[in-house]
């Protein structure tokens, strides 16, 4: 079910360091807008600490999820899910 307000966070996939983070619409979507061509990592929180936080795929941390790759011009598609606390 989707997480209204749930927040999406990126790391650079070579360094590891925070990006920038977007919030998700009502029906659990975001689009982080600017991405530069490359890796990047995704995770996933829920602020109202109801649910654990995620990273893409369903890592529980960031050294070992699977970094999603951003081409020039397209679209890439990273979902997730988090589990109640």
């Amino acid at each position: 079910a989707p997480i209204p307000g749930a927040v999406t966070v990126t790391f650079n996939g070579s360094t590891t360091l925070p990006e920038g983070g977007v919030t998700a619409n009502g029906a659990g979507q975001f689009t982080v807008p600017g991405f530069r061509p490359g890796t990047h990592f995704v995770g996933f929180i829920d602020p109202s600490g109801a649910h654990q936080t995620r990273f893409f795929p369903g890592s529980p941390s960031l050294p070992a999820s699977t970094p999603v790759t951003v081409t020039a011009g397209g679209t890439t598609t990273a979902n997730g899910s988090l589990p109640t606390q």
